[in-house]
């Protein structure tokens, strides 16, 4: 354990228990530190970039946050090249390791996706996640589809291929399908509670190409209800 991560768990609350569990509560148990890290599995961000996605934590309490975490080694605060030059955190490697058991957590929440609101706050972040924790290798077997999407104007790509799943920001030259569309109606499909055919009747969505790989795509990504 290096002295950064020790020294944080010495002048902080700590459950004072050897034990691998609650070790690790002790670095990342505090109210929204997961969600911090949440942010920043999609990749790295600023801290107007944070806050905006965590309403309600208070400035304060972010930044103790995030140096909370920086000291312990589970982020790193880095500087982007020119033209940007702005500060971004970033998860380390130490940092990375947590998206495996946070993938966990997301498929065990699941249970209560039934208790989807539409008037809840959603990201389309936060719905990327949840596909990828819901994505079923086995039921993807022999498919090899791509879309570029755009919801309200944040692109992205989603790749299956080879029973693997990738999603990245960013569009992507060679997909086989297009697709703009809102937020609201995005969430609304992950979640289930609309079906692509609905939303392209109303003119809710749009695709460019090929349209299968779009059905594809949201089927096999479907949050289970």
């Amino acid at each position: 354990m290096s002295d950064s991560i020790v020294k944080t768990l010495m002048i902080k609350r700590s459950y004072k228990q050897n034990c691998p569990l609650a070790l690790s509560l002790d670095l990342i148990g505090e109210r929204w530190t997961l969600l911090i890290i949440r942010e920043l599995l999609m990749g790295p961000k600023r801290y107007k970039d944070i806050i905006e996605a965590l309403s309600g934590i208070g400035t304060n309490l972010l930044a103790a946050r995030l140096k909370a975490l920086v000291r312990s080694g589970t982020i790193q605060k880095e500087v982007l090249p020119a033209p940007a030059s702005s500060f971004v955190y970033q998860l380390t490697e130490r940092g990375k390791a947590l998206e495996a058991p946070m993938m966990a957590l997301m498929r065990w929440g699941t249970e209560y996706a039934g208790a989807y609101k539409a008037k809840a706050t959603s990201r389309t972040e936060w719905v990327l996640l949840g596909m990828k924790a819901a994505f079923d290798a086995k039921a993807s077997e022999g498919f090899n589809v791509c879309s570029s999407f755009d919801v309200g104007g944040f692109l992205f790509h989603i790749r299956i291929f080879d029973s693997r799943l990738e999603i990245e920001s960013g569009a992507m030259r060679d997909a086989r399908a297009r697709v703009t569309t809102d937020e609201k109606t995005f969430v609304a499909l992950a979640f289930g509670k609309k079906s692509l055919k609905e939303v392209l009747a109303k003119g809710k969505l749009k695709i460019e190409g090929s349209g299968l790989a779009v059905v594809r795509i949201i089927g096999l990504l479907k949050i289970p209800q």
